[in-house]
């Protein structure tokens, strides 16, 4: 089970979204954040990578390789069957945890973190104007249509590949 802890984002943030929207008070602070968030995660869903810096704890059955959620910006701790391993138990190639030949289980739990260091501009407006949407547009309605923040989005969706590995 994938828990994730959102580390506050600075890009792009609440004030770039307050910008975004032409919003000076800090009244609906609370509704936007929430709505930043949602257009982040939207926009993650759609590109298939964490967008905004996180840290993410998953517990799977053992595998001797793991796809992390990425890009992976670190690795803050690997257990299995309850156990702490030393860093030399495993590797990272791109977000791929590899881990030692030889060295089984039947659980383990990863602690990482991940997240893009910068956010491309294009992902950027493309988060902002799904927050923006969601906040003016609160009715859930079908669209038929693409959107622009979609088109944004389309050149960084991964479909299965791991374009960071090394």
């Amino acid at each position: 089970m994938l828990n994730r802890i959102f580390i506050i984002p600075t890009e792009p943030s609440l004030a770039s979204l307050k910008s975004h929207l032409r919003l000076t008070g800090d009244d609906l602070d609370a509704e936007l954040s929430e709505k930043l968030q949602a257009a982040i995660r939207s926009a993650e869903a759609t590109i298939g990578k964490v967008i905004s810096p996180s840290v993410l704890t998953d517990t799977r059955p053992f595998r001797p390789e793991l796809r992390l959620s990425g890009p992976v910006i670190e690795v803050l701790g690997v257990r299995l069957d309850g156990l702490d391993l030393p860093s030399s138990s495993f590797s990272l190639k791109g977000s791929r945890l590899v881990f030692q030949a030889g060295l089984t289980g039947e659980e383990v739990e990863v602690t990482w973190k991940a997240g893009m260091e910068t956010v491309p501009p294009d992902i950027r407006a493309a988060v902002l104007m799904k927050a923006g949407r969601l906040f003016n547009n609160p009715g859930d309605t079908v669209d038929a249509l693409v959107t622009a923040s979609d088109n944004l989005l389309r050149p960084y969706r991964t479909y299965g590949i791991d374009d960071d590995d090394e």
